[in-house]
C-alpha cells in the first residue's frame, strides 16, 4: 500500500486479486472422484487503496452454465472446464447450436 493524499480519490493504478477453483462432486461420490464440473471464485481489490470492486451486469447466484455474482457483487463465480474437454465455440450465436 502507498502512501495516498487523503484529498485525492485513489487512481486504483494496482490490483490485487484473489480466485479460488471450486471442484464440484457429484453427492455421494468416493474420494478422488472426477468433479462433475469447476468454478472459478474471483475477488478484485486496488492493491493502493484496499477498495473492493463489484462485478457489474452479472446476475446473483450460482449457476453451472453462465457466470453469475455473489448478493454483495464482491465475487464474480464463473463455470469453467479443463481445456481438453472440447469447445462449445459459436453454439450461442445465432445459427451456431445443433439439434
Amino acid at each position: 500500500m502507498t502512501d495516498l493524499d487523503p484529498d485525492r480519490p485513489c487512481p486504483h493504478d494496482n490490483f490485487a486479486s484473489q480466485v479460488a477453483v471450486t471442484r464440484v462432486v457429484p453427492p455421494g461420490s468416493e474420494p478422488g472422484a472426477v468433479p462433475a464440473q469447476y468454478a472459478a471464485n474471483v475477488q478484485i481489490a486496488c492493491d493502493d487503496c484496499g477498495e473492493a470492486f463489484t462485478w457489474v451486469g452479472l446476475p446473483h447466484g450460482l449457476s453451472p452454465a453462465q457466470p453469475t455474482c455473489s448478493a454483495d457483487q464482491l465475487e464474480l463465480r464463473a463455470p469453467l472446464r479443463p481445456a481438453s474437454e472440447g469447445a462449445d465455440l459459436g453454439l450461442w450465436l445465432p445459427g451456431g447450436g445443433h439439434g
